[in-house]
């Protein structure tokens, strides 16, 4: 019995023993000479790093530099959201669809970059100031920021300056006239102009009845002088010129925004233009640094070992 449990002891550490020299001859050294090469070759790693990071910077300065326009945008309908996931389904279209729901020629639409909608945050629940999300950080810190409900705003990029306004123009008049918000907003309007009409007939009913004479019966009800009519009612020198009043001033309200508010979407800011990068040096940089740092590792093993590759292809 001690004999075999012996072999099987002995047959465990010999098979530990394989595994453990087939991980150091066929992972642990490779792995060894491959950092002692680059250890040899920082200074090429490091040159990598700083050439990639350099590139970075330069190609967007030179190729990809483009001129964006930015205007904060005001809702009389719906809520910020529905009128972002709208643009973003705009943006992602073909260019001849695009061509015609914004009533752009093909030939003028190449000079679009892109559309990029954005939320308007703040700290403040109240708003009183907020910012453009212009990096789209919102669900990332949506703990600390509130988006508005009420605004938000559009971004566009262009090859051109001259072309930023039409393209802002076009995006502005397509959620106006052919959205679906348009019709939401058709609707708003259309009960607004019943409201306005329902409430100016009330005012002339109740200013008409402000000139009929009245007196109170011993039941402390108002007798109409001309009917007769009597009304129950606890103040009868203040309910008809309190009626009049909220009546009032709900129909200065629907005129003036009947007036002023007739559209889905209104600038609320000037059409900002500035400089921008299509590819930002920022975001870009690591991805050029990584991928020189990995290029020139593999140069510097390839020098490495060249012998044994030309001998290897040789065969």
């Amino acid at each position: 019995m001690e004999n075999k449990n012996q072999e099987k002891e002995l047959d465990l550490l010999d098979l530990l023993n394989i595994c453990w020299k087939f991980f150091v001859n066929n992972i642990f050294n490779p792995f060894l000479k491959v950092v002692k090469i680059g250890l040899r070759g920082w200074k090429a790693l490091l040159c990598a790093i700083i050439v990639g990071v350099v590139v970075s910077v330069v190609l967007p300065m030179v190729f990809t530099k483009k001129n964006k326009s930015e205007v904060i945008l005001e809702i009389n309908v719906a809520k910020s959201s529905s009128f972002i996931k709208d643009l973003e389904v705009l943006a992602t279209m073909n260019r001849d669809r695009l061509s015609d729901l914004l009533e752009i020629d093909a030939e003028t639409l190449k000079q679009l970059v892109a559309i990029k909608p954005h939320k308007v945050i703040s700290k403040d629940s109240t708003f009183t100031s907020y910012q453009v999300d212009s990096d789209d950080i919102f669900d990332d810190v949506a703990n600390e920021y509130k988006a508005h409900p009420g605004l938000f705003a559009l971004e566009i990029i262009s090859k051109d300056t001259a072309y930023l306004a039409p393209f802002t123009d076009a995006v502005l008049k397509y959620l106006n006239e052919k959205s679906s918000f348009a019709l939401v907003n058709e609707r708003r309007l259309s009960v607004m102009r019943s409201e306005l009409r329902t409430f100016t007939n009330e005012v002339a009913v109740l200013d008409s009845l402000r000139h009929i004479q009245y007196f109170t019966n011993d039941a402390n009800q108002v007798v109409l002088g001309t009917s007769g009519e009597t009304f129950n009612i606890k103040d009868k020198n203040q309910w008809i010129q309190n009626d009049l009043m909220n009546l009032k001033s709900r129909v200065i309200r629907l005129e003036q925004t009947l007036k002023n508010d007739t559209l889905a979407v209104e600038p609320l800011t000037a059409l900002s233009i500035t400089d921008t990068y299509v590819n930002h040096p920022i975001k870009t940089a690591p991805k050029y640094a990584i991928l020189l740092f990995f290029l020139t590792y593999i140069v510097l093993i390839f020098c490495e070992y060249k012998k044994d590759i030309k001998e290897w292809v040789n065969k």
